[in-house]
């Protein structure tokens, strides 16, 4: 049983511009989402309780075709600034950060320094 869920990922309510969230369910099954702009979607999070871990990403170069005199223009909003995050979020085991997934719901992590 899986289930959608959506929300923002926050950092002192600063939005985490990029990076990904895990959910880790008790018998093991794994789902990843993106997150962008301050916000994510795991459209396959296990249903019941999950343990969660954030990760951001800092902005890596533009990819330019060698030889285009042009770079290709930004597909979508830019990200906001880089936000780094306390390595204890990277560990399911360590961020304390857990939730019961029962049905497509929002659920907001705001996380603290």
């Amino acid at each position: 049983n899986t289930a959608k869920v959506y929300g923002k990922v926050r950092l002192q309510g600063q939005p985490v511009s990029q990076g990904q969230v895990k959910f880790f369910s008790e018998d093991g099954r794994l789902a990843i989402g993106a997150v962008n702009n301050g916000e994510y979607v795991i459209p396959n999070a296990p249903v019941g309780p999950v343990k969660i871990a954030v990760v951001s990403f800092a902005p890596g170069p533009k990819f330019v075709k060698p030889g285009d005199p042009t770079p290709p223009p930004e597909a979508g909003p830019a990200p906001g600034p880089y936000v780094p995050l306390p390595e204890r979020y990277a560990d399911p085991e360590k961020s304390h950060l857990t939730y019961t997934v029962k049905g497509g719901e929002e659920h907001d992590i705001d996380l603290t320094p």
